[in-house]
């Protein structure tokens, strides 16, 4: 919440999910500069999810 608000003060436009799948299925509907992802993503970790994302 912290770095949303902060990028948000900066007029960065901003997204935010809860998990793996709503991240996955985000960055597949639009072209993110860049991808933030939290250490505690739940279901999956962050490394798989990364190399999901970058293919």
């Amino acid at each position: 919440m912290l770095l949303k608000s902060n990028l948000e003060k900066k007029d960065c436009m901003v997204d935010q999910v809860y998990d793996d799948k709503s991240s996955f299925l985000k960055t597949r509907q639009f072209d993110y500069s860049p991808v933030t992802l939290d250490a505690a993503t739940p279901y999956q970790d962050e490394i798989t999810l990364c190399s999901k994302i970058k293919k």
